[in-house]
């Protein structure tokens, strides 16, 4: 029985040639400022989908939240004030 073929592998030069022609023209300015947010803030660079899946696997959120803190639950904080208010008179 003969044996499949191997795939072929380039040799070093032509490896080397397809390497070099990846950078020959300039990636577009807008998608160079996404990589590098993205790569700034840890987030993950792909299409809604892909997000959804390393999200899913790594079980922590891969986009970037809401800014600053926050909203504290007004309740609680009506309750909190009030009964300290009660114990400095007490």
């Amino acid at each position: 029985m003969p044996t499949p073929a191997l795939p072929k592998v380039p040799r070093a030069a032509e490896r080397k040639a397809a390497y070099r022609a990846l950078f020959e023209t300039e990636m577009a300015s807008p998608v160079l400022q996404e990589i590098r947010a993205t790569i700034h803030q840890g987030q993950v660079l792909g299409t809604e989908r892909f997000k959804d899946a390393i999200e899913t696997t790594l079980a922590r959120r891969m986009r970037p939240g809401k800014p600053g803190r926050p909203q504290k639950d007004r309740a609680a904080h009506k309750w909190a004030r009030r009964g300290r208010k009660e114990m400095s008179q007490g």
